[in-house]
Parts: structure tokens; C-alpha cells; sequence
């Protein structure tokens, strides 16, 4: 399996997790992140609510990845090439294991 492939199984959850810590943590609207992301206000409320992809939030390495990853987002970062680094550090640091 592609690297690419096996990521494209985490998105869900990796997108709650953004979702999650751009509005909570970072200020952020719904409608701000769903533009972002690319997706609806709809699914953004409900990864914030736990109704999608919550498998990962408990993985501290993910969970750091993730706030460098909104971190970079807030200074003005592209979501799509950020994602492609998220993707590629996230098989570094937990899919290679």
C-alpha cells in the first residue's frame, strides 16, 4: 500500500483533530475552517462534537504533529501542503513503526 493510500484511511480522524484545535484552541469559526479544509460547517460541528474521527486523540505524537500543523495554518501556511507534510511526518513517526 502507498504511503498516500494508508493516510487516506487516517484523513477522518485527522481532520477532526484540526478541526477540533483550530476552533477550540485557536479561535477559528466553523465556516473558517470548513472553508479551509474544504469541507461543510455541517461536518466541521460534527468532528467537533465527536460524530467523526476521533480515533487518534489520545496519541501524543499525532496530537503534537497536529498543533505544529494549526500553528502553521494560523501564521498563514497552505492547508493542502501542510497536509502533505503532516501525511509525511506522521508515516516518519508512527506508521513506519
Amino acid at each position: 500500500m502507498l504511503r498516500c493510500e494508508r493516510f487516506y484511511k487516517l484523513l477522518p480522524s485527522i481532520r477532526a483533530m484540526i478541526a477540533k484545535e483550530l476552533v477550540i484552541n485557536h479561535g477559528f469559526s466553523q465556516e473558517e475552517v470548513a472553508r479551509i479544509m474544504n469541507v461543510t460547517q455541517g461536518a466541521i460541528s460534527q468532528y467537533i462534537r465527536r460524530k467523526r474521527g476521533i480515533k487518534f486523540e489520545e496519541n501524543k505524537i499525532i496530537s503534537k504533529l497536529i498543533k505544529e500543523f494549526c500553528e502553521n495554518l494560523k501564521k498563514g501556511s497552505n492547508f493542502d501542503e501542510e497536509l502533505c507534510k503532516l501525511c509525511t511526518k506522521i508515516n516518519q513517526e508512527i506508521l513506519s513503526l
